[in-house]
């Protein structure tokens, strides 16, 4: 039993050194994300179950993908949950994360589902969520090459035990995946959506992340999720209150298009084939600072004197809105609550394609 303890924590010894040698101090942060937790999903019939709830194809997770962003819609095509999915070396066994406040909310929305299919569903409050990310990769101008230099370090080498391939935009890569049945597992993630968000980890309630990498505590996660334009959690996707390709569902990888009929689905499809999707979330920088409180009930104005969207969330002076796309980007200035604010198309954004170039002129005209 001894030698057992000593192996298990010389191996944590290990994987320690190998994820610190990965991460430099002077550049990376471990935020613990207390508005994010876990549902746990096992069972013979996990993969198939979530198949017809969700955005994104399972038979990504199946064929060896370790973390997948996707999306529960209702009958209407709506957003009611934004999710990533967790795979692990236990054969049937999955994590969900999603926001802390719906937790309760989709575990019943997922059991109305489950009818005789052989799944548990069950909240996981053995384990919470951190972000490791660089805060410096928020598309400030001065650092806009950052993400190119630092896409080797965040990914593919950070976990010592088995390795699961990875397809990626431009290469596969090795992830591994670890299991939680032992109390000082930890499992290191790709963030699933963008390369600027870092890493996702999961580790016990008792662990500090920070202290372990010997980096510093973050508390700029979501300042630099609206820097990038990138919305999470029921605040800023409030259920029923928009379309996922409106939340960029599509860019950020969570949807699947050639995958079979899940709720929510035909609208969904639709609306891509048709190439129109008027509005999107996108990021706003500020002159001033404004109170979130009075800036949700406001909307965003053109010059023109046109409302153009509205926030979903502010950070300092960055800010989360679902804007216009041709009316914001054509406007000459824009504001909020008599504060000027400005707004750009996300350098992660794809290049436009054929049909929404022709729908982003005739909005224009």
């Amino acid at each position: 039993m001894f030698a057992l303890r000593s192996y298990n924590f010389l191996r944590k010894v290990d994987f320690l050194r190998k994820l610190s040698s990965v991460i430099p101090n002077e550049t990376f942060v471990a935020e613990p994300l207390c508005e994010r937790s876990l549902l746990r999903v096992t069972g013979a019939d996990a993969y198939g179950f979530l198949q017809g709830l969700m955005t994104n194809d399972i038979a990504h997770v199946q064929s060896g993908v370790s973390s997948m962003y996707t999306m529960f819609l209702n009958t209407r095509g709506r957003i009611i949950y934004d999710a990533i999915i967790y795979q692990t070396n236990e054969t049937g066994v999955m994590y969900i994360e999603c926001d802390s406040q719906a937790t309760v909310s989709l575990e019943k929305h997922l059991k109305v589902y489950r009818l005789r299919k052989k799944v548990d569903i069950s909240v996981f409050e053995d384990c919470r969520v951190w972000a490791v990310y660089n805060p410096s990769l928020n598309e400030s101008p001065n650092k806009g090459n950052l993400v190119d230099e630092l896409k080797d370090k965040l990914l593919g080498r950070v976990l010592p035990c088995e390795e699961l391939e990875l397809g990626t935009r431009d290469r596969k890569e090795s992830l591994s995946v670890n299991s939680l049945s032992s109390k000082n597992n930890i499992l290191i993630f790709r963030d699933p959506r963008i390369y600027e968000l870092g890493l996702r980890v999961i580790c016990p309630v008792s662990e500090d992340i920070a202290k372990l990498l010997s980096v510093e505590k973050g508390s700029t996660y979501r300042n630099l999720r609206y820097c990038l334009g990138v919305g999470e959690g029921i605040s800023e996707l409030p259920p029923d209150g928009c379309f996922p390709l409106e939340a960029n569902c599509d860019y950020l990888h969570g949807v699947s298009f050639h995958k079979g009929c899940y709720i929510g689905q035909e609208l969904t499809a639709r609306v891509y084939h048709t190439g129109v999707v008027r509005k999107r979330l996108m990021p706003l920088s500020l002159d001033a600072p404004i109170s979130a409180q009075n800036a949700l009930k406001q909307e965003v104005v053109s010059d023109s004197g046109k409302a153009v969207g509205k926030v979903r969330g502010i950070e300092g002076l960055a800010a989360l809105g679902l804007l216009r796309i041709s009316d914001v980007l054509s406007a000459k200035s824009l504001e909020l609550c008599s504060v000027k604010v400005q707004t750009k198309r996300p350098s992660w954004w794809p290049k436009q394609a054929p049909k929404e170039k022709v729908a982003f002129e005739l909005n224009a005209v």
